[in-house]
């Protein structure tokens, strides 16, 4: 496995060594790695919600004919109107 190395400002630093300390994760590495692993669930989740509207808004008949280049056309049209 490979080592990767990340800088942390004080205040999560302490977070880190507090909870090491207290025996609920076995190094900071551990300690990490489950909050990676969090993250990716949460964002799994997300997917999976997003995907369920789409199904349902597929079910139900409300599907757009424009392509998603169209959609990101007009996304960006938005966002220089608005900057």
């Amino acid at each position: 496995m490979g080592a990767i190395t990340i800088s942390l400002p004080d205040s999560l630093a302490a977070f880190v060594e507090r909870e090491v300390a207290s025996g609920a994760y076995g190094s900071a590495s551990d300690m990490v790695g489950e909050g990676l692993r969090l993250l990716a669930g949460q964002q799994l989740d997300y997917l999976r919600h997003e995907v369920g509207l789409g199904l349902a808004d597929l079910q139900q008949g409300r599907l757009s004919g424009q392509s998603v280049m169209d959609i990101l056309a007009e996304l960006e049209a938005e966002d220089k109107r608005t900057a």
